[in-house]
């Protein structure tokens, strides 16, 4: 009986640990964003592997949202741009082709550090951004006359990795929906009751046989 008991704990437990990798995995990829295409910065002066890693910052795309249909009003384009590293992001650029649709306004927040490099009729649109602390985010909200961009890229200044992120691995991205939290929960649980249950039910056909 007793070993009976500990094989429950042990299931339960199991179930427990589950559980807890299936929550690290959704909120840690909640925490990475969209995945760019990367590369080496040219600009960036090159470290000695041989010492010890220097801290550096790192930008990444943690938001970027299109209007999903076109309407006789102005699309929006919305991106958030986040510095996860260890140092302060300096001197980098951020460059968005709208190909073929073309931005009627864009703000990027804070406004402060940010220098406009832009033509009003260009289709591109270019910022560079003196200085962005580790942990903050900029911001950027566009305009424009149909729900399309061509790519958006980021790097420069001490940035290590240049990222592009593409309209289509933009929409491949967004089809994965992912589950929500409540959800994700739930189906846990439930595994977890069956788990159990199951084994009960073994246990028992094990007792008559």
């Amino acid at each position: 009986m007793a070993s009976q008991k500990g094989v429950i704990t042990a299931t339960i437990i199991a179930a427990l640990i589950a559980g807890a990798v299936s929550l690290f995995v959704y909120y840690d990829s909640k925490q990475e964003g969209l995945v760019p295409i990367e590369s080496t910065n040219p600009e960036r002066p090159k470290v000695d592997n041989d010492k010890k890693q220097l801290p550096s910052p790192s930008l990444n795309f943690t938001e970027v949202f299109v209007t999903p249909v076109n309407t006789s009003i102005p699309s929006s384009f919305y991106a958030e741009i986040s510095n996860s590293g260890s140092d302060l992001a300096k001197d980098f650029f951020i460059r968005i082709d709208f190909g073929e649709s073309t931005p009627d306004i864009c703000e990027l927040l804070p406004a402060e550090n940010i220098k406009n490099l832009n033509e009003k009729s260009s289709s591109t649109q270019s910022w560079k951004v003196a200085e962005l602390e580790k942990g903050q985010s900029v911001y950027i909200v566009c305009q424009m006359d149909s729900p399309f961009f061509k790519s958006i890229s980021i790097g420069g200044g001490n940035v290590e990795f240049d990222k592009k992120l593409t309209y289509t691995a933009y929409k491949e991205q967004r089809g994965q929906k992912p589950l929500n939290f409540y959800v994700l929960l739930f189906q846990i649980i439930l595994a977890a009751l069956a788990a159990i249950f199951l084994f009960y039910l073994f246990l028992k056909m094990m007792e008559k046989t």
